[in-house]
């Protein structure tokens, strides 16, 4: 397992593909913490799929822009599959109305448990 860390995000990408992305808390999510993690889930998994588990230890903001690039064609060309995980109701709404609206190009879904959303992720992998 390889580990990145900023001020905003820790990121642990396993060979298996197995990415877990958990955002700071009081974090502001922008574009320069998706490229960074994506350029850091390249250099590891090279040609291979990122199945994303995405946390967060707290509260914390996602910019517009960092939404619309999440969700955009070109950018989750090493996505396999992401799933949002928090047991917070307004994280849970926010989640849901992303997945509606911006339709991110990769299977993406909710969870509130972890372990469901590990289980879940864990079906792209085989």
């Amino acid at each position: 397992m390889k580990q990145f860390e900023t001020n905003t995000i820790k990121l642990s990408v396993h060979k298996n593909g197995f990415v877990e992305l958990v955002i700071k808390n009081n974090a502001v999510f922008d574009t320069t913490d998706i490229l960074d993690s994506k350029k850091f889930i390249t250099e590891v998994l090279k040609e291979k799929k990122a199945y994303i588990l995405l946390e967060a230890e707290g509260t914390f903001y996602t910019t517009r822009e960092a939404r619309e690039l999440g969700a955009s064609p070109e950018h989750p060309t090493h996505h396999g599959a992401i799933a949002f995980c928090s047991d917070k109701l307004a994280y849970k709404i926010l989640g849901k109305l992303y997945i509606k609206i911006n339709r991110p190009k990769v299977p993406t879904k909710y969870f509130t448990k972890r372990k469901e959303a590990v289980k879940w992720l864990e079906t792209f992998l085989k």
